[in-house]
């Protein structure tokens, strides 16, 4: 890590990390009573996680997404709740709760299950709900192509052509 000075103010450059796992597209039920480790949150329900599902943007880009959704028959259909965020899906990057708040804001690990993204909703709250959880990394996050684009049209754009994609899967009822 270097450093340089702005007026008397030291700025630190930090390497880039690479993401915590490698990229691995794989679908597998996580059961009732799974915690991601010990202390987390139980999951109530079996939940289907779709880990590193491509989502490809208008310009041929591909995003990626951990997908939580409720274990359902081929013709059961539930809504997404897109969570997007540059800081690591599913509390894989640098940023999550217990780093960056003292305390973790007074919430306990046991009221969290470890599965949601940073300042996400949590798959254990919402998949047995009926509910799938699509944590994406935006543009240019951890194994997302690109560079990142923060706020503006193109961020929006990104936005849209990812929600499009995921009302085209199979699970998904379009909303």
């Amino acid at each position: 890590m270097s450093a340089f000075n702005i007026d008397s103010s030291k700025v630190l450059l930090r390497d880039v990390v690479a993401p915590q796992h490698p990229l691995a597209a794989q679908a597998l039920i996580l059961p009732t009573g799974h915690q991601k480790r010990p202390g987390s949150r139980p999951l109530p329900s079996n939940i289907v996680l779709e880990r590193d599902q491509a989502l490809t943007l208008r310009d041929g880009i591909k995003i990626f997404a951990d997908i939580y959704r409720p274990e359902t028959d081929q013709n059961t259909k539930v809504p997404a709740i897109v969570m997007w965020s540059p800081y690591g899906k599913s509390s894989t990057g640098l940023i999550v709760l217990s780093t960056v708040l003292p305390f973790q804001a007074g919430i306990l690990d046991s009221q969290l299950s470890g599965y949601e993204s940073f300042e996400g909703l949590d798959p254990a709250e919402w998949v047995p709900r009926g509910y799938a959880i699509v944590n994406v990394d935006a543009r240019g996050s951890n194994h997302s192509e690109g560079n990142m684009r923060w706020f503006g049209s193109a961020e929006g754009r990104d936005g849209h052509d990812a929600i499009e994609e995921i009302a085209k899967l199979d699970w998904c009822n379009g909303k």
